[in-house]
């Protein structure tokens, strides 16, 4: 039987290409996505948010949150039924609680969570765009 949910469209959101390219290889091989949109700023990100409506963003942070701060309350703010999961090298409690606080549905160390991105996409709940369980 096939599948005729929507697809999620992912917006992703990394200033390296290499990282955009691993998450984007992964992002292929599930059945519930539809288009990958990237950006390597906030500018460009915010203009995509803003004509797309991803369903997903998938973003980092380099050693602060406010990289991120930006783009969190813009999705917020504009009542986008984004699901938003923050990468990060410098995964603190801080900053985890901090993004969290924003809005961000997860924060994810980049080097020892990268997969569970992948898990994530996986449990979404389409109709109501809700994480199944929130980090």
């Amino acid at each position: 039987m096939e599948d005729i949910r929507k697809k999620l469209s992912v917006l992703l959101i990394d200033s390296s290409f290499f990282i955009r390219e691993r998450i984007r290889m992964r992002l292929i091989k599930f059945r519930n996505i539809g288009t990958v949109y990237e950006a390597t700023d906030n500018a460009s990100a915010k203009q995509l948010v803003n004509l797309h409506q991803p369903d997903v963003i998938i973003l980092e942070t380099q050693n602060t949150s406010n990289d991120c701060s930006d783009i969190i309350k813009s999705i917020k703010k504009a009542s986008i039924k984004a699901i938003a999961i923050v990468l990060t090298n410098f995964p603190s409690s801080t900053m985890k609680k901090h993004c969290l606080e924003l809005g961000a549905d997860y924060v994810l160390d980049k080097s020892s969570e990268f997969e569970k991105i992948g898990e994530i996409l996986e449990k979404i709940d389409h109709a109501d765009m809700i994480p199944l369980q929130q980090h």
